[in-house]
């Protein structure tokens, strides 16, 4: 194809419904099974068969229809029984850690400040502040109390991704558990799944996702949050994907905060919003 018939390439690429896959002039198509010497779209536009296209370098996630039905899958049919014994244990050291690191940071500025502003619209006492006396409705417990996790940045660390899982992923849960009653093992299943799934969204967007500016535990925190409150609702799996769709759409946060009260923003952010995500599912809000 050329350049005039770029329309008629991306006509046909839709008729061949994401068998293949448009390139463009220098994008890497493939590489040599041997050499792994890239080969190189030479034409305007280009339809090659369905794989991992690289932009500047740059890794092009292609769409795989089914994904977002699979991992609802694995958190409804994931069961406490399920998670191995390691697992289980890591998850308590991790739940562990996360008090720590909130109590240690119950009381700095951000959380302080985000008190402030955010009890004057507060019209629910229903969750607690961690290491405060303070009670506020569930969806703002969760912010101030991922904020106050991740301020010192001492949460534990997902070393391939540099996710901080915990600090959105634990908030959420802890709110939902003061609404609703739940036991130890259906907290700590959620707890699992949500920082598996988290994980894995971070797994996909990594390497380049942190180096371009975006903030991973915030911007992959919401889905391990709304994963995880959505098996503690005990959705079923058309609703958890609706509770990852709406997530979706809720994801930000910016490494340019790093150092800022603002960055607290983002990664209560995502406790709130995971959280909010499920609510919302759970009413029938649905999301892709």
């Amino acid at each position: 194809f050329n350049a005039q018939t770029a329309p008629d390439a991306h006509a046909k690429a839709k008729e061949l419904r994401g068998e293949y896959v448009i390139a463009m002039k220098g994008d890497v198509v493939a590489r040599d099974e041997n050499t792994r010497n890239p080969k190189i779209a030479t034409g305007d536009v280009e339809v090659h068969a369905r794989r991992g296209v690289s932009r500047e370098g740059r890794t092009v996630m292609l769409p795989k229809p089914g994904i977002t039905q699979s991992l609802a899958r694995f958190v409804v049919d994931t069961g406490w029984e399920d998670i191995p014994e390691q697992a289980r244990h890591e998850a308590k050291r991790a739940l562990l850690n996360f008090f720590a690191v909130a109590i240690a940071g119950c009381r700095t500025e951000p959380v302080e400040l985000a008190l402030g502003a955010l009890a004057d619209f507060s019209g629910g006492r229903h969750a607690k502040v961690v290491g405060r006396s303070e009670r506020i409705d569930a969806l703002s417990a969760a912010f101030l109390n991922g904020a106050g996790a991740n301020v010192f940045d001492y949460c534990d660390t997902h070393l391939p991704t540099v996710v901080h899982p915990t600090a959105p992923l634990a908030p959420a849960l802890l709110a939902m558990a003061e609404l609703r009653r739940v036991t130890g093992p259906q907290l700590l299943t959620a707890f699992v799944l949500g920082f598996e799934i988290e994980c894995r969204v971070g797994a996909a967007v990594s390497p380049g996702h942190y180096p371009r500016g975006w903030h991973i535990t915030s911007t992959c925190g919401v889905f391990g949050s709304a994963a995880g409150a959505a098996k503690l609702l005990g959705l079923a799996a058309d609703r958890v994907v609706w509770a990852l769709g709406n997530a979706s759409t809720q994801s930000g946060g910016l490494c340019e905060c790093l150092g800022w009260p603002a960055k607290s923003v983002s990664v209560g952010n995502a406790a709130r919003k995971g959280l909010l995500s499920a609510l919302l599912a759970e009413k029938g809000f649905a999301g892709p």
